[in-house]
């Protein structure tokens, strides 16, 4: 005999799960499935975007939470970056495709490379709204247990292992709520929290 679960613990059962496994895998398994992603209310999507990718953004009504945590659970690459205008950090979908491991890939839609302000940075404009910044460090500036032989021997030459700092910085003066709801789609999901399934 099968025990039939009410909605809300079919619900509470899916949301150990990424949204993007929920509308891919868990909403084709049979129709209840089916019945409790679909008739999931937005502020259930915001509680599990809440939990699995970022807490803090202060976004309109209108927010789609729903789309946002699918997206940004979809992600398979991020890197973590500290957003200067809530001063906390992030993890931000790289601005390429993610199915390229080449230089000078294809951007993804909206992602523009920015004008660098010196030759070491790299800048990505999302949305025409906020940038990414990357900003190398070298084995010695981080105090590498095993730095790389050209750091060893501090010679004039570059790192042969840096490693990125990422900022996240508004520009031009859109107003924050804005710049939360683009960086919202932008987001991935925290690693540490969830894992790929």
């Amino acid at each position: 005999m099968m025990i039939e679960l009410s909605r809300d613990l079919r619900w509470m059962v899916l949301s150990y799960l990424s949204p993007a496994a929920i509308i891919i895998r868990c909403r084709v398994v049979c129709r209840e499935w089916r019945c409790t992603v679909d008739g999931a209310t937005q502020n259930e999507w915001k509680v599990l975007y809440h939990a699995q990718v970022c807490d803090g953004l202060n976004v309109g009504t209108s927010f789609d939470w729903r789309s946002a945590a699918v997206i940004a659970t979809g992600h398979a690459k991020a890197v973590e970056a500290l957003c200067m205008w809530k001063s906390r950090r992030v993890w931000v979908a790289v601005p390429w495709n993610e199915e390229q491991r080449v230089v000078n890939v294809p951007l993804r839609n909206g992602v523009v490379r920015a004008h660098a302000c010196s030759a070491n940075n790299i800048d990505f404009v999302y949305d025409d709204a906020f940038r990414l910044r990357g900003m190398p460090r070298s084995c010695m500036r981080r105090n590498d247990v095993h730095p790389c032989i050209n750091c060893r021997s501090r010679s004039k030459q570059r790192c042969l292992n840096p490693r990125y700092d990422y900022y996240i910085r508004s520009v031009n003066d859109t107003e924050d709520a804005l710049l939360d709801e683009l960086l919202g789609f932008r987001l991935a999901s925290n690693p540490l929290i969830t894992s790929s399934d």
